[in-house]
This record gives structure tokens, C-alpha cells and sequence, in this order.
């Protein structure tokens, strides 16, 4: 499983038990104490706070901080829709069957137009079914959507690429050369043209 995979696995045990002790965590998501409180710490950015209960024994979830579908945020959900599309790919048909109906739930609950985001997603990722590694693919499948349904998105290059510097793009565009660049004219003088979708290590839809 992916860390993705595993934070998802430990925010359902947090969203669904009164308590969730440090050994339930470690062997329901297959990591040690040390990434279990790097996990937690996590969630604790993501604005999803976690504290420990002596009465109980266990993690819980600050009260008042569960969250639902319509809290999350359109990056959120494409982060969790993209986990649990390659978790079903490693299960059996019957578990793989309730993974696809919560997709669609998924989409369906939400009021912007995933079901576009999720059929780009789905052509992009068949492409790809080779590469371990699916940042590339979600980058692109999340600026396709800021494209698509002009939304302003937030890049932030990779350091490994020569740059280290993050930008917001009003009005991004997609831009084929050699290779697929993103540009948007009133903010990207200061990088060039364009910026290369494979200098880019994080995207997020605004």
C-alpha cells in the first residue's frame, strides 16, 4: 500500500471507533510506532486534529472534527478517489466491485463535475498502468481540471527539476511542445513560457 493508502486506512479507523490504540494503528496500516506519529502528525496540518485519550487508551478525533463528503476540497477528493481506484486494483473482484460503487457514490455526492476529472483520470491512468510512481499522472489529471473548468491552481516545482519555487496560476493553460508544458500569461513571466508537467512535483486545485 501507498502512504496514501495508509493515512486513508487510519482516518477511517479514527472516523469510525470512539478509540483507536497505537497497536490497532500499526498493524491495520503495516507501519511502525515512528511513522504512526509521523501520520498523525499529518493529519494534524491537514487541519484534521488527532489527541490522545488516557481514559481511553487510544487516538481520537478532536470532537466536532469529523469530517464529511462536502467538507473536502476538489484536490481532497481527487486524492482519495485516485487511492482507492489503485487500492481496488489490488484486491479481489468482490472487494474491487465495493471500491467502484464508492467511487461512484463519490462522484455523485459532489457539487463540482468530477465525473469529467474521473473519465480523463481513467484514459490518462491506463497509459500509465506501467509507472509504480503516480504523482506524474495525478499532476496532470489535476491541471487538466483546472484547465478545463478555470480554476486557479497552485505549482510547486520540483527540486530535483532545478527549481525550487511555487507559483499560482489564474488562468493556466495546457500547452504541447516537445512535451506537455503548463502556461498562463499574466503570471508565469519570471518562469518562461512554460513549465514542463514533469518539473512540477505538486498541484493544487484553488
Amino acid at each position: 500500500m501507498s502512504k496514501l493508502d495508509k493515512i486513508i486506512i487510519l482516518l477511517n479507523l479514527l472516523y469510525h471507533r470512539r478509540a483507536v490504540s497505537m497497536r490497532t494503528i500499526t498493524e491495520m496500516c503495516g507501519i511502525t510506532e515512528r511513522t504512526a506519529y509521523r501520520y498523525i502528525g499529518t493529519l494534524s496540518r491537514a487541519n484534521i486534529p488527532v489527541y490522545y485519550d488516557k481514559e481511553a487508551e487510544g487516538y481520537r478525533l478532536t470532537s466536532g472534527s469529523k469530517i464529511g463528503l462536502g467538507d473536502l476540497s476538489i484536490g481532497e477528493t481527487c486524492l482519495i478517489l485516485v487511492a482507492l481506484d489503485n487500492l481496488a486494483g489490488k484486491l479481489n473482484h468482490a472487494y474491487g466491485a465495493d471500491i467502484e460503487n464508492l467511487i461512484k457514490k463519490i462522484i455523485s455526492e459532489k457539487d463540482f463535475p468530477l465525473d469529467e476529472f474521473w473519465e480523463y483520470y481513467k484514459r490518462r491512468s491506463a497509459s500509465l498502468a506501467q509507472n509504480k510512481d503516480l504523482s506524474s499522472l495525478l499532476t496532470s489529471v489535476l491541471l487538466q481540471f483546472a484547465v478545463l473548468f478555470k480554476r486557479r491552481v497552485h505549482i510547486s516545482l520540483s527540486k530535483k527539476k532545478g527549481g525550487d519555487s511555487s507559483e499560482i496560476l489564474s488562468d493556466p493553460r495546457m500547452h504541447f511542445k516537445s512535451n506537455w508544458e503548463i502556461i498562463a500569461p499574466e503570471t508565469l513571466k519570471k518562469l518562461g513560457d512554460g513549465v514542463p508537467l514533469e518539473s512540477i512535483e505538486k498541484a493544487s486545485i484553488l
